[in-house]
């Protein structure tokens, strides 16, 4: 689930996240802080994070794992990950919240708010599934114009071969991670294989969506341990493709993405 705070305050939330609470609407949510929502053992821990003056100078999202608890008193356990964002041109925080302990909000399928797959499961059936719900059953119109990424970790052969292998591959989660955290709320992600996500953005227009992909280039990345390339240089490549008047298969629109990755 992902949520919007200022100063601990819920400003907006999605589905995904007022289910894992247990709370049926924005409204019921609105009475409850951030921190009335973790266990008072952990209370602490986070409130100086939540703070909106922190919102603003933080350079990298927080990770913690917290103890939770829903609306009816019940706990899980949850990774929470905080960047700082806007919302109006005001600073705040975006908060999402994964479950460790299995619970999933109703309705989902491994994917975060707005489709966000910050795991490791392949999510190539949800983001077919996706495309499939943008384009009409005869794959000849678009009902909802959107852009398609293709978004690839550069060198991940070469960085699980420098790194070894499980050292590699938790490099790669974290940048599936940060990639989340940087596109939470803003349109459907999943993850494709160990090195590559697709992501859908509803509504994108050329320059929309060259600023996107620019915005992921410089500010998703990997630690600065794991690559001995100029530091300056993107971590990742990035394909994306406009649909809007005209549509084709899921695969097709997905690989039309892929091959301009790769170009």
């Amino acid at each position: 689930g992902v949520a919007f705070i200022q100063d601990g305050l819920h400003i907006d939330a999605n589905p995904a996240y007022l289910a894992l609470f247990g709370y049926d609407s924005m409204d019921d949510l609105q009475g409850a802080t951030f921190l009335d929502l973790v266990s008072p053992e952990q209370q602490k821990l986070l409130r100086d994070v939540l703070r909106g003056g922190d919102a603003a100078t933080q350079e990298a999202p927080l990770e913690h794992d917290l103890t939770c608890r829903r609306a009816d008193g019940t706990e899980f356990r949850a990774r929470l990950l905080a960047a700082s964002a806007e919302i109006d041109n005001e600073p705040c925080l975006r908060l999402i919240l994964q479950a460790l302990d299995g619970t999933r909000a109703a309705g989902q399928t491994g994917a975060g708010a707005g489709g966000e797959d910050t795991g490791q499961m392949p999510g190539l059936p949800r983001l077919l599934a996706e495309i499939e719900a943008h384009v009409d059953a005869t794959h000849r119109g678009v009902e909802r114009p959107f852009a398609i990424f293709y978004i690839r970790v550069k060198d991940s052969i070469n960085l699980l071969r420098d790194q070894g292998l499980t050292n590699g591959l938790e490099l790669l989660d974290g940048f599936a991670v940060t990639l989340a955290a940087a596109v939470a709320g803003r349109g459907f992600l999943a993850r494709l294989n160990q090195d590559g996500f697709g992501l859908i953005v509803d509504g994108l227009a050329e320059f929309d969506a060259k600023t996107l992909a620019e915005q992921i280039a410089a500010t998703v990345s990997l630690p600065s341990h794991a690559t001995t390339r100029d530091s300056a240089a993107p971590d990742c490549d990035i394909g994306y493709y406009l649909v809007r008047d005209r549509a084709a298969a899921a695969e097709d629109i997905l690989n039309a993405a892929y091959r301009l990755c790769l170009d």
